[in-house]
């Protein structure tokens, strides 16, 4: 037994042509089995164990150095009382952004743990330890300003 390969039917050996849409038998390629689903296979990404925190460690060493920079050349421009009396309200922010360099190494730290050992990790490391390093100097110098 035969099927047409235009519209499915079952055709019979004697036939020449498709009873049911009239396609030619010989124009055809016959199959014996009738047409089944056959499932789309998709590729999926392999998840990398600690990828995460690697970028998430670059991210947040680039936003602590810049801010680092700003902040030790603006403690550096403290002078007069004024400029104290500034420093003592920039000290909020300069908690929060020594936060997010020591957050930068704890994640760097964490993906290096969970084997993700990439140049994007340990420059979060080192812009962190760096931010981090400008921040104690910064709340040093307006702690004495």
């Amino acid at each position: 037994m035969a099927f047409c390969q235009n519209c499915g039917v079952q055709l019979n050996d004697q036939t020449n042509f498709c009873p049911n849409c009239g396609a030619g038998k010989n124009n055809n390629a016959q199959f014996t089995q009738p047409y089944t689903y056959q499932p789309v296979v998709q590729y999926v990404k392999p998840r990398i164990p600690g990828r995460g925190f690697g970028v998430s460690s670059m991210v947040l060493g680039i936003i602590g150095i810049v801010y680092a920079v700003i902040l030790f050349i603006e403690t550096i421009n403290i002078v007069d009382s004024y400029s104290a009396l500034l420093a003592n309200s920039m000290l909020p922010s300069v908690a929060i952004f020594s936060v997010l360099s020591i957050l930068s190494i704890v994640f760097s730290v964490s993906a290096k743990n969970k084997g993700y050992r990439t140049g994007v990790s340990t420059s979060g490391m080192v812009l962190g330890v760096i931010s981090a390093i400008l921040y104690f100097i910064s709340i040093i110098m307006l702690a004495s300003a």
